[in-house]
């Protein structure tokens, strides 16, 4: 079964926020978080922001639910008070990554991967097409061989598509047999599975 991640938790217009969390938990889908730190420690945001919803908030409720979730540190310094507010809340379902790879390898971590891996250090690899159409069944095999799980982003994602294009790809990513798929529609890519079962 893949697993789905809403990409940023994307709810009504907004990203990274408590409403899009509480309504993928009661869904019971995955979700992908952007961490900053500010003033007010550590919050939900793809760029940066003064004003958004903190992480601690997000932690209360998470904790109610065994969703899976994907934390993108954004910034390396905010590892170790993010692991303090996931351990104070006794979160587990979550794993970590960075797009620079440059987390501690003893962490519940993923690699970022955007073209075919040589590196198979870690169990979860965060995946995307941007640097070369690396997606292939032999490829997926092999790092399953390895018991290594595949996320991959949704087309939408990388670059602008229709929703038809959209389905295509997750047909594809389907037949690849990838463990997970993020995306900007999780609702409809759950819709579609279900039908497809």
């Amino acid at each position: 079964m893949i697993s789905i991640f809403a990409h940023r938790a994307s709810y009504d217009g907004f990203e990274n926020s408590l409403d899009g969390i509480k309504f993928y938990a009661k869904e019971n889908i995955g979700i992908e978080l952007d961490l900053r730190l500010n003033d007010n420690g550590i919050y939900m945001s793809h760029d940066k922001n003064k004003n958004h919803d903190l992480f601690q908030d997000a932690c209360a409720t998470l904790s109610k639910y065994n969703i899976t979730v994907a934390l993108h540190l954004k910034e390396k310094y905010i590892l170790t008070t993010t692991l303090e507010l996931i351990n104070s809340n006794n979160l587990d379902n979550y794993f970590l990554f960075s797009t620079e790879n440059d987390l501690p390898s003893n962490l519940k971590i993923a690699r970022y991967v955007n073209q075919e891996p040589h590196i198979f250090s870690e169990t979860i690899f965060w995946c995307d097409e941007t640097k070369s159409s690396w997606y292939d069944k032999s490829i997926i095999e092999k790092l399953h061989q390895k018991n290594i799980k595949i996320i991959a982003m949704s087309k939408e994602l990388i670059i602008p598509c229709t929703l038809n294009e959209i389905h295509l790809e997750w047909e594809r990513l389907s037949k690849l047999n990838v463990d997970g798929i993020c995306t900007n529609h999780p609702t409809e890519l759950k819709d579609m599975l279900k039908t497809s079962l």
